[in-house]
């Protein structure tokens, strides 16, 4: 969760007018994928309870980044 709070800061304090340059898919995308980059496992390498850890975090960080939008 260390990296999802992490996330968290660095996307929530950008400015609501870039925000809106970026389309939801593509800034979702982002997200997920820095989620994932935080192991240095490869995501389908991982223990499924790993996994839906990391779904969770990118699910609840979209929440927040489609709250903006």
């Amino acid at each position: 969760m260390g990296a999802a709070i992490m996330l968290l800061q660095m996307y929530t304090s950008t400015p609501v007018t870039r925000v809106n340059q970026i389309t939801v898919v593509q800034y979702t995308s982002i997200v997920f994928h820095a989620v994932c980059i935080q192991t240095s496992e490869k995501f389908w390498k991982m223990s499924w309870e790993r996994q839906l850890n990391r779904i969770m975090c990118f699910l609840h960080l979209s929440q927040i980044i489609l709250s903006f939008v």
